[in-house]
């Protein structure tokens, strides 16, 4: 599980970067990091999570 802390109650849209910590897809190793970003879901949900290593994505996904 992996958890992104608000610090500004007033932001609308959330980033991190997080070490990955099980495996998401079998194609991809544990030596990789996820960026996230999404915002506070309204009327629809934006999610954005891409996994990359050594500064190159490896996966692109979304969900909007």
């Amino acid at each position: 599980m992996y958890y992104v802390t608000n610090n500004d109650p007033t932001k609308k849209r959330f980033r991190d970067k997080q070490k990955k910590n099980f495996y998401v897809s079998p194609f991809i190793d544990y030596d990789t990091h996820l960026t996230w970003e999404f915002e506070i879901p309204d009327e629809r949900l934006i999610m954005l999570i891409d996994s990359v290593r050594e500064n190159n994505k490896e996966l692109t996904t979304s969900v909007i």
